[in-house]
């Protein structure tokens, strides 16, 4: 093999030499696993008009934020339901609506009960779960918003 034939330069003078490629050459840097990353909390899209944290019941605002440290040991739907944290779909009618307005059409809204009427209603991205709203009361069904 000439010198000047190789498309991996770098190499050629160990094959001319020592007549092997060596195993790192084969072998990609590791990064981290993307699994193992765990999710960002984020309030950037929270609807503070829908806000009723300071109404929560008994220990509720104790559990909402034991839930939250919960989720940021989570990095995906699989693992938000080995910890107990529901995944529960809301759909974009009724009452529901005003969770998705300004969000973008593909977006999901899911739904976690914190403890008797408490909901924590949150959308994933990547490696983001944004909080959308925290309620104490449930949504009224039958009223159009």
């Amino acid at each position: 093999m000439r010198s000047g034939t190789s498309p991996i330069p770098q190499f050629i003078a160990k094959l001319d030499k020592n007549k092997y490629i060596p195993a790192t050459a084969a072998q990609l840097p590791q990064s981290e696993d993307p699994e193992a990353k765990t999710f960002l909390l984020s309030f950037k899209y929270y609807r503070d008009d829908l806000c009723e944290i300071v109404n929560l019941n008994k220990n509720g605002g104790r559990r909402g934020l034991l839930n939250m440290r919960i989720i940021g040991k989570c990095y995906d739907k699989s693992s938000l339901k080995e910890n107990n944290i529901d995944t529960d779909f809301v759909a974009n009618n009724g009452a529901y609506k005003t969770l998705y307005n300004g969000l973008a059409p593909d977006i999901e809204v899911l739904e976690h009960k914190i403890q008797s009427t408490a909901r924590l209603f949150y959308f994933i991205t990547d490696k983001f779960f944004y909080v959308r709203a925290i309620t104490n009361t449930h949504f009224e069904l039958d009223k159009h918003r």
